[in-house]
């Protein structure tokens, strides 16, 4: 299918789910977690399905990324219980993913994924993280759904 196209039945549906959970969100039947992510062009590494994976190239933040860095913070962070702040991680994953590590925390944070506060705290840490990570670790907004 021709990318243009591809990327404005993306943009249609991504606009249809975004409308629909705006009117009701509570029957609308999609996670704060996965609005958010679809929000933000991320891939929704947790509620991937066959129409998502329809639309790959159409994500910003692409599936490959979100996997690598996922799987990077799970068993080399979360299982070993040695806790990253996100100037290492960013070390790591390299300035230039600054944004999307953002906004990949933040989907992770918002699933209930690395539950623990500690988890949270050690990325989040004052002077270890640049100021807009200090909302990762927040209640899901309306004003986050644009």
């Amino acid at each position: 299918m021709d990318k243009e196209i591809l990327n404005a039945l993306y943009y249609i549906r991504k606009n249809q789910i975004l409308q629909f959970y705006k009117l009701n969100p509570e029957k609308s039947g999609y996670s704060n977690s996965y609005i958010y992510a679809i929000t933000n062009d991320c891939y929704p590494f947790f509620h991937s399905t066959e129409e998502t994976d329809i639309y790959l190239d159409c994500f910003s933040i692409s599936k490959d990324f979100c996997q690598r860095f996922i799987k990077f913070i799970d068993e080399e962070c979360w299982i070993k219980k040695e806790y990253k702040t996100f100037y290492q991680l960013e070390n790591i994953f390299g300035r230039d993913k600054r944004y999307d590590m953002i906004i990949i925390l933040r989907y992770c944070y918002l699933d209930n994924r690395f539950s623990e506060d500690k988890f949270w705290n050690t990325i989040t840490r004052d002077g270890e993280c640049p100021i807009e990570c200090k909302s990762i670790a927040s209640e899901f907004s309306e004003w986050e759904i644009y």
